[in-house]
């Protein structure tokens, strides 16, 4: 499902581009000035009081340079009908906007994340025994009968047998990947993402184009 992105998204992405600028900083300037676009009306003086702000990144931000993978990035959400979450949107979940360090951005692709429904993780084994796949299917379909969201990691194993079981009861499937939002991974699984799509959602707080990369979870 694509929807129409806000106005000022490139700011966002620019703001999150910023190079030494991290997630704590960029929650507090947020926290602070609002808005991207506020920010970078902000004076060198407000930026560097931000906690998280060191002052030569502030100096960064008021040079307002927007780098090429902005426009890159923003192509490539558009081509693939994903839409990009700000921290302050309303379908950005309620409880992620709460850890320390939070995305300022996430690329959904599929359906519109239900901000009421409960979700629980159901992880494990890229390798399971076939008991361990049956279980995990089964505990997603249970979940989806009790009008509980599955969120795994759409890896191989335990992480798609949950998603399978899931949708097999209508239940809402969301799959957050350690890869770009346009990067299916493993490619065994192009079908489940593509059911995904459909059925759920899928979700990244990489930028579109990132791949898969050992020790990050997919």
């Amino acid at each position: 499902m694509a929807t129409s992105r806000p106005d000022d998204i490139l700011e966002w992405l620019t703001l999150q581009l910023v190079p030494g600028l991290g997630p704590v900083g960029c929650k507090n300037l947020i926290s602070r000035f609002g808005s991207a676009e506020s920010v970078f009306l902000a004076s060198l003086q407000e930026l560097s009081s931000v906690e998280g702000v060191r002052e030569d990144v502030a100096a960064k931000i008021l040079k307002k340079k927007r780098p090429a993978s902005a426009d890159r990035i923003l192509r490539t959400v558009e081509r693939t009908g994903a839409r990009v979450l700000r921290i302050t949107d309303q379908e950005y979940p309620p409880l992620l906007r709460e850890i320390h360090d939070p995305p300022l951005l996430l690329y959904v692709r599929g359906r519109e994340i239900p901000p009421a429904l409960p979700f629980i993780a159901v992880v494990g084994s890229r390798n399971p025994t076939s008991y361990g796949t049956k279980a995990a299917g089964a505990i997603g379909q249970g979940l989806a009968v009790r009008g509980v969201g599955v969120v795994s990691g759409m890896a191989a194993g335990i992480d798609s047998a949950a998603h399978w079981g899931s949708m097999e009861q209508r239940g809402f499937p969301l799959a957050v990947l350690g890869t770009g939002i346009d990067v299916v991974y493993p490619e065994s699984n192009k079908k489940l993402h593509e059911k995904l799509l459909d059925r759920g959602a899928v979700v990244s707080e990489l930028v579109p184009g990132t791949p898969p990369e050992i020790g990050r979870a997919s």
